[in-house]
């Protein structure tokens, strides 16, 4: 194991909490994150719902962080699942930011939550008005926000800078 602090993504590109995944591989996982304590691992999972019925197979040390995507204020029910597990760090991920939030969101018991739109291939719309909601509502509940509001044209490939939050 590579002996300086690193942070890594785990199953970067695809779900750890697939149902394809075997328990007995997800708990192989868990024991190297354990066992590398001085390493950061962010698991990312979209099956967060399926995690929440996982959670006990695993020894959560404070070392890995859950993030859930939330792409828009439709999934904001994953928050709440989310806030609900016994992981030390839990990250929310708006990126991409595919539509607005109700303006009564929480975000109470998450440690970071990150706003963006989508930046690469088709991009489809955001309105910077989403990321700067997102961004006052972080500020109230005293969550760390990390945003962009960099918003592509959807008529060809030129980007341009609407706000800066």
């Amino acid at each position: 194991m590579n002996p300086q602090a690193s942070a890594y993504e785990v199953a970067f590109g695809s779900d750890l909490f697939h149902s394809d995944i075997p328990l007995e591989f997800q708990r192989r996982v868990f024991e190297v994150m354990n066992k590398a304590h001085w390493h950061t691992f962010s698991v990312g999972t979209k099956r967060i719902a399926r995690l929440a019925l996982l959670h006990f197979n695993f020894n959560w040390t404070k070392n890995i962080q859950v993030t859930v995507p939330v792409e828009s204020g439709e999934y904001d029910w994953r928050i709440d699942i989310l806030r609900g597990l016994p992981a030390k760090r839990k990250a929310v991920s708006i990126v991409p930011m595919l539509g607005p939030f109700d303006e009564d969101v929480d975000f109470t018991g998450i440690d970071i939550v990150g706003a963006a739109p989508e930046t690469w291939g088709y991009k489809r719309p955001c309105d910077p008005e989403w990321i700067a909601m997102i961004r006052r509502k972080c500020l109230e509940q005293e969550i760390p926000f990390s945003g962009d509001t960099v918003v592509y044209s959807t008529e060809g490939d030129k980007a341009y800078a609407v706000r800066s939050v």
